[in-house]
């Protein structure tokens, strides 16, 4: 099954990322046994998105957020810190197959990394970074 929320409090979690290469999610290097399991059903379910990205990145105030959805689809965007406390959530109700464009308002985010994450028709499907500098 694959876990809907971000962060766990009783999961010890490395989480990479890199700019424009995605994020990655490890248990592995830690102690604790809470590693993901999925099966090849979910992991094609999620394979709705082919393009989520942030411009600019870093962020100053405001930024645009680009998804490209394969078919009509609700789409719920949530901003954490890299501690895993949310700081947004957005849904999109019946957003059109193809690209769609969204404002990233940063105002209210102090300097610091943050995390982007899509969730589609309720399965989490990809996440960027994005910095917030002023």
């Amino acid at each position: 099954m694959i876990e809907k929320e971000l962060y766990n409090s009783n999961c010890k979690v490395i989480y990479i990322g890199t700019h424009g290469r995605g994020m990655w999610r490890t248990t592995t290097l830690t102690t604790a046994g809470c590693a993901l399991v999925a099966n090849v059903n979910e992991v094609k379910d999620r394979v709705e998105v082919s393009d989520l990205s942030i411009f600019p990145n870093p962020v100053n105030s405001t930024s645009k957020v680009s998804i490209t959805v394969a078919k009509q689809a609700d789409v719920t965007f949530r901003v954490f810190d890299m501690t895993g406390k949310l700081y947004r959530e957005v849904t999109y109700r019946n957003l059109t197959a193809g690209e769609n464009q969204f404002d990233l308002g940063a105002g209210a985010l102090g300097n610091g990394t943050y995390l982007l994450a899509a969730t589609i028709n309720g399965k989490q499907t990809q996440s960027k970074l994005f910095t917030v500098t002023r």
